[in-house]
């Protein structure tokens, strides 16, 4: 934490009286899973929260808003791997797997002084988390630290954030390290979302692009966004619409001269 930044404390937001009672429901779950609890004691920072419905579900996600308590915090800067980093290491695999981490975050245990940090207001008094919180500008790089830690010395193994990719050169091969993988997350106390996971598969999608048994290959999701965005009719957009063609760069050569003609109507003297 910065000492020059002084803290701040939020007053509750108003909550709509037609979710108040899910939004007690949802506190009390968080609580009994050890996720939150209950502060009866004076603290230098209170947090806003931001609370989102679940699309389908009628059940709520309760989210730390924490704009002034992130003005404090401090990054450790950890880096996270890139995309050319784990396509390297990949070359060569026929078979995946990619596991995901439940609640990823959540996974974080905080100690007394950080949880008091979490602090944060609702209808039914103030809690604070006993986990890492959604919303906190650090969170990242602290779960991303914390896993490297216990799982980047398996062979075939990478991690970027919550997501786990396996790979293997055949399918022996490509079990042997899931075995090992799926020890590893045991003895850490690591909780998978089995719902999400993908097992012995010929290509998965992860960090935005499809892994494959012919090699690395753009998402198809993200190649069907650019198809389908409008003509722009603003330099902002043609921003924007740039930004995104980019992301395929490391696939189609000569992108930067195919789009020059674009760029041009970027320049200050260009009316659009």
């Amino acid at each position: 934490m910065d000492p020059e930044v002084s803290p701040v404390i939020n007053a509750a937001r108003k909550v709509p009286v037609a979710i108040k009672g899910r939004l007690k429901l949802e506190l009390e779950d968080m609580e009994k899973q050890g996720v939150i609890r209950k502060v009866d004691r004076p603290t230098n920072w209170v947090n806003s929260i931001a609370i989102v419905e679940k699309p389908g579900t009628g059940r709520l996600r309760i989210c730390l808003h924490p704009k002034h308590l992130n003005e404090a915090t401090r990054r450790e800067h950890f880096q996270l791997p890139t995309v050319e980093e784990i396509a390297s290491r990949v070359s060569g695999a026929k078979v995946f797997s990619k596991l995901d981490a439940r609640h990823g975050y959540w996974q974080i245990p905080l100690d007394e002084p950080s949880q008091l940090l979490t602090t944060f207001s609702t209808p039914f008094g103030r809690y604070c988390f006993t986990r890492m919180p959604l919303g906190i500008k650090s969170a990242q790089e602290v779960f991303q630290k914390r896993i490297s830690q216990h799982l980047d010395d398996l062979e075939g193994v990478a991690t970027e954030i919550d997501d786990i990719l396996i790979w293997g050169s055949d399918e022996q091969e490509h079990d042997a390290r899931l075995e090992a993988t799926l020890q590893r997350c045991e003895e850490i106390n690591l909780t998978l979302n089995a719902d999400k996971c993908k097992f012995n598969v010929n290509e998965v999608s992860y960090c935005g692009h499809n892994f494959t048994k012919d090699g690395v290959k753009p998402d198809e999701s993200k190649i069907k966004a650019i198809q389908d965005m409008p003509t722009p009719s603003s330099k902002k957009e043609i921003e924007r619409l740039l930004g995104t063609v980019n992301y395929l760069a490391k696939f189609v050569p000569n992108l930067a001269t195919i789009t020059a003609p674009i760029r041009e109507l970027l320049k200050k003297d260009i009316e659009f």
